[in-house]
């Protein structure tokens, strides 16, 4: 009976996880069907592919991160192959994607970041990690 129960659990976590990948699709799915391209959230984990569009003949780059995930959640993302689907708001794979954005020809980057409380002004983890970013891309072209 104790090997049911911990397989019953073990069932039920699986489907989380496949919900939650479900989700992410059906998500990127319905923003296709309506004209908008997705950044920042991702079907697979390693898929983190960088959002290229045309803007006025500038070939421009969209990066998108989020920081408001629990450091908990996140944790038991990464346990569980799904860390990557939503990237996480660090300084160094920021400044990686830039590098690699400018290496697959975007003349322009865009970094959007999602951390932070809707009418809190910036704290001093967010102040830090903006000036990471923008040191990281001095002298560059």
């Amino acid at each position: 009976m104790k090997l049911l129960v911990k397989l019953v659990k073990k069932l039920v976590k699986v489907q989380r996880i496949i919900k939650k990948k479900e989700g992410i699709a059906s998500t990127r799915g319905m923003m296709r069907e309506n004209g908008i391209t997705p950044a920042g959230i991702f079907e697979n984990s390693g898929e983190r592919q960088i959002l290229t569009v045309d803007a006025n003949g500038v070939r421009t780059a969209v990066l998108q991160y989020t920081d408001t995930v629990a450091a908990a959640t996140r944790k038991n993302m990464i346990k569980n192959g799904t860390g990557d689907m939503v990237p996480a708001a660090d300084a160094e794979s920021i400044a990686a994607d830039i590098e690699r954005a400018r290496e697959e020809g975007a003349e322009v980057v865009l970094v959007f970041l999602n951390w932070g409380k809707t009418g809190k002004a910036p704290d001093k983890n967010m102040r830090t990690l903006a000036q990471q970013i923008a040191e990281s891309q001095i002298g560059r072209a």
